[in-house]
């Protein structure tokens, strides 16, 4: 065999060797990207009383991409009010406020819940609109409060309220008292306002000249 054709076999048989070794190489894929920030679903939420929701966590990556974010960690801040389970069940208690901790992929972020009782006053009804009356007129007043369930009940201490005293005084006026009268003093206008357990409802009255 020729010298040049034996060399050119050689360099042939080498680099088909190392092309071969190339083939064989497992290729390296790059990693998914880490998780940078996670969101909790539903997110904030207003349970009733006796009420739970099951909380989920999402990682995203920098690209805002949902990844995998791992097993998540839970902890109430105020079991008292609501708590949680390891899967991430949230069971309440009593009304009030808490947060939920939530840890997944090195990262935490607060989740709150607001738990309302179905007893807890909604909003305060009063028994009189608008009225129109005359010096020394007196209107005797009740208020009630209506809970989450839509039901009013009665006999809830009130406090009232008059913004213009010189112009109609409320009985009791500051003071705790059910039901309360409005006496007209002088030609003017005022507004009464009832107060239930921190919510408000009021009326404006206008005291005319007498006939």
């Amino acid at each position: 065999m020729h010298p040049l054709t034996m060399r050119s076999l050689l360099l042939t048989l080498t680099a088909g060797g190392m092309l071969a070794a190339c083939t064989d190489s497992p290729v390296q894929q790059p990693g998914p990207e880490p998780v940078t920030s996670i969101a909790v679903l539903p997110g904030e939420s207003a349970l009733i009383l006796g009420d739970t929701v099951a909380l989920e966590v999402v990682g995203f990556d920098a690209e805002n991409t949902p990844r995998p974010a791992g097993t998540p960690t839970f902890r109430s801040q105020d079991p008292a009010i609501a708590r949680v389970t390891a899967t991430g069940t949230v069971t309440t208690h009593a009304g009030g406020y808490t947060r939920i901790e939530v840890t997944a992929a090195g990262i935490t972020t607060l989740v709150g819940i607001t738990v309302l009782d179905p007893n807890t006053v909604a909003a305060v009804e009063l028994s009189h609109g608008d009225l129109q009356l005359t010096p020394n007129v007196q209107v005797h007043l009740s208020a009630g409060a209506r809970t989450l369930q839509g039901e009013v009940v009665y006999g809830l201490p009130v406090t009232w309220s008059s913004s213009n005293p010189a112009a109609a005084t409320v009985a009791a006026n500051g003071e705790v008292s059910a039901v309360a009268v409005v006496t007209a003093k002088a030609v003017g206008t005022t507004r009464i306002t009832a107060t239930i357990a921190g919510r408000q409802a009021s009326f404006d009255i206008t005291v005319d000249p007498a006939p």
